[in-house]
């Protein structure tokens, strides 16, 4: 008989330290066990070796620091969601024949989802893969009570999941609400000491201060950001941020933080964390210079461009951007591809000048837009009444010139067909038109009638 081949699956939400040697269970302030990934491998391979089944290192999968709700890649339908890419790599496994057993330590390791478990077990049956758990020992099979077990199980793993993010949600409002330190700090001027704790750098302080004076001095906050990347980078250094530079929009926030005159952020109490370190004359003054600054700074205003979003390099396929290249010729609008690192031809990027292909494009449309009028039904009924008045004027003017009809019974008759024919062209121009147009196709036009050369 063949070797049936077995893969481990283990996860963790949230690595946690346990208090012995920090691979054995661990309960969260919450209640919830939390199992080391390592201890997940070992128990799986341990009872893999006990069962006779093969498991190879390709055939461990791990999820570290992911919550048992996402979906694998292969299955979820946004677009940037988070997903897990250990699960993902197990089920593409199990597509390819690869895996006969999965062997995880509880079933809630593979999915806090209802619908997730479900659709998963669900996949197994029709890959007819087995599932072992190392710490749950029952036998779910495929009969009605079977599954009615998977669908409780399924049920209370997502349950635990739902009220764990209940409490913890819960304990982050609390804190809000009392002035407490929900996550570290990194505010500039602070440091932490410990876990809900932070201490006033003296140094980054000094610093802090200093912005305070130069901005009400009358120093605009582009003029503090030069500063402050040339002379204390240190001071994000100190904060762990991920962008070691100053932004004009970070020193702003900086300047209307509430925190360095030691409120809470709605401004109704004094903060339990931040001790004051600016002074709040000093800080209000700075808040009515924001103030009375707002609105007066002028942001750009691009003009559109017609072809923006249209235009790709023929050389690399990047969307080209339009800009101002040829001085000389202000006037102009050029697209240019301004990916450097593309290969084009001579190390040059790729233009375009937008005039050609607003030419290209007008001519295009004269020559392939075909416009037609649809009018009434009745329109050619009045145009055969107004053709058949002409003809009986022409009619009896012959017979006036022939002596047959006389001029003054002709002038009665011409006036009254002249009243008709006024009646007949307003009924005619009250009709309603439509206007048709229709596209002729690319490969029907006469291309040399009108396409010049494109440079």
């Amino acid at each position: 008989m063949k070797q049936q081949t077995a893969a481990v699956y283990a996860r963790q939400s949230r690595e946690q330290k346990s208090k012995s040697n920090g691979t054995g269970p661990n309960v969260s302030a919450f209640g919830a066990e939390s199992i080391s990934i390592k201890q997940q491998i070992d128990d799986g391979k341990q009872l893999a070796k006990e069962r006779g089944l093969l498991l190879t290192e390709a055939h461990i999968y791990v999820d570290q620091n992911i919550s048992g709700k996402l979906y694998p890649k292969c299955w979820e339908t946004k677009r940037k969601a988070k997903t897990r890419p250990g699960f993902d790599a197990l089920i593409h496994a199990i597509e390819r024949g690869e895996i006969n057993v999965i062997i995880v330590r509880k079933r809630d390791r593979l999915a806090r989802n209802l619908t997730l478990a479900l659709r998963f077990y669900e996949f197994l049956s029709e890959h007819k893969v087995g599932l072992i758990c190392t710490h749950e020992h029952f036998q779910a099979g495929n009969d009605s009570t079977g599954k009615a077990l998977v669908n409780i199980l399924a049920v209370m793993a997502q349950l635990q999941r739902d009220q764990s993010s209940d409490q913890i949600r819960a304990a982050k409002r609390w804190q809000k609400e009392n002035g407490m330190m929900i996550c570290g700090c990194y505010l500039p001027g602070f440091i932490n000491v410990k876990p809900g704790e932070v201490a006033v750098h003296n140094e980054d302080a000094e610093v802090v201060r200093e912005m305070f004076r130069r901005f009400v001095a009358g120093g605009s906050i582009a003029s503090l950001e030069h500063w402050l990347n040339k002379e204390h980078r240190a001071v994000l250094e100190r904060t762990r941020r991920r962008k070691q530079k100053w932004y004009f929009t970070s020193i702003k926030r900086l300047l209307q933080n509430k925190k360095y005159i030691g409120l809470r952020d709605d401004g109704k109490g004094k903060s339990k964390v931040f001790a004051e370190i600016v002074d709040p004359q000093l800080f209000w003054r700075a808040q009515e210079i924001i103030k009375a600054r707002e609105g007066t700074h002028k942001t750009l205003v691009r003009k559109p461009h017609v072809l923006s979003g249209f235009i790709r390099c023929g050389y690399c396929g990047k969307p080209m951007q339009p800009c101002g290249w040829d001085a000389k010729r202000p006037g102009l609008v050029f697209y240019a591809c301004r990916y450097y690192d593309a290969p084009h031809p001579a190390g040059r990027p790729f233009l375009v000048q937008e005039q050609y292909w607003l030419d290209f494009i007008k001519k295009f449309y004269l020559f392939s837009v075909r416009v037609k009028t649809v009018e009434s039904a009745d329109a050619p009924i009045i145009r055969s009444q107004l053709a058949q008045l002409d003809d009986t004027i022409g009619e009896l003017r012959e017979q006036v010139l022939s002596k047959v009809l006389p001029a003054d019974e002709f002038a009665l008759l011409r006036k009254d067909a002249a009243e008709r024919k006024a009646k007949l062209e307003e009924q005619l121009s009250a009709l309603p038109r439509t206007t048709q147009r229709s596209i002729i196709p690319w490969e029907k036009i006469d291309q040399t009638t009108f396409v010049e050369p494109v440079h």
